[in-house]
């Protein structure tokens, strides 16, 4: 005889879901399912929340401390002053000048933003002087990233082989990025090393990045239009903040915001600026907000559809 208790009894992994609005019936899901999107969910939703402005200064109050970014600013503004002072045969560059190898056009363009930005009073009273110095006291000269593989083009810029090898290795921006002087690594060296280069160092022994102690500011060409000007105000604003020494601090996988986001007093002026647009946080939020949902509504229907099964059971 047939033995039919089996047809009966419930499967350990699939149970009878409850009726899910959108599908409009009942569906035979696993419990594992709604476990396993609720872990997925929980991880996207994490990851969302990571991009976010928010995170990012959170992360930068517990990895770099205030005290911490002080001394890195001083360290930086002392090695500054020791190779100003070293090199007696510089030219004196008192503001933000664009370097010589700019065509006409360009170095007019670049002219009117840094005077644009000089005029500009909510620039001069919310730049974050860490340094002790406003933006009206920024020394910089601007120079062409496109010709930063030139080796002849470094000298004529004023840098030297430390500055081009390692500078243009600390930042990931395509639009610029700051060669400056400041404390490095041995990762540094083992890099100068590998190309066989000489470089002229400080006292303690730090790579030298420039040769006269200004920091360079390369900028890429894609900014050098007036349809993306807005974009080169910007980023000579950002770099401005490098060249008063401030580092930057990105964390793996961070890939919403800039190297500067961790501080509360970059990301007030660019928001009183309007040179960063807070649409891509308000999006990120959005979508976390919404990711939790719907793992918690997940989370639910696997809790549900476990207590189902042992009640059948």
């Amino acid at each position: 005889m047939k033995d039919n208790t089996s047809d009966d009894q419930p499967d350990d992994d699939f149970v009878e879901g409850p009726p899910v609005t959108g599908y409009g019936r009942l569906v035979k899901t696993s419990r594992r399912f709604y476990v396993l999107t609720s872990l997925v969910g929980i991880i996207v939703t994490l990851f969302i929340f990571y991009q976010t402005e928010t995170c990012l200064e959170l992360l930068g109050e517990m990895f770099v401390s205030q005290l911490a970014l002080t001394e890195q600013v001083r360290s930086s503004k002392a090695l500054r002053d020791e190779v100003t002072k070293s090199c007696k045969e510089c030219p004196t560059i008192s503001s933000i000048v664009p370097h010589e190898m700019f065509d006409e056009r360009q170095r007019k363009l670049i002219t009117k933003a840094t005077n644009e930005l000089l005029c500009d009073q909510d620039v001069i009273a919310n730049f974050p002087n860490f340094d002790d110095l406003r933006f009206d006291e920024t020394r910089a000269v601007i120079v062409p990233l496109w010709k930063l593989g030139n080796q002849l083009d470094w000298y004529q810029m004023g840098l030297t082989p430390a500055g081009v090898i390692c500078g243009q290795n600390e930042s990931d921006d395509p639009l610029g990025l700051t060669i400056r002087e400041h404390p490095t690594g041995s990762d540094c060296w083992n890099k100068i090393g590998a190309q066989f280069m000489e470089c002229p160092t400080t006292k303690n022994g730090t790579p030298q990045m420039t040769k006269d102690g200004t920091p360079r500011i390369a900028i890429n060409s894609e900014v050098l239009n007036e349809e993306t000007f807005t974009s080169l105000k910007y980023t000579l604003l950002h770099e401005a903040m490098h060249a008063h020494e401030v580092p930057g601090f990105k964390p793996p996988l961070s890939l919403a915001h800039s190297d500067l986001s961790y501080l509360p007093a970059y990301n007030h002026m660019m928001s009183v600026l309007k040179l960063e647009s807070k649409w891509s946080d308000y999006v990120l939020w959005l979508f976390a907000l919404g990711t939790f949902a719907l793992t918690f509504r997940h989370a639910q229907l696997a809790i549900l559809a476990e207590n189902r099964r042992r009640s059948l059971s």
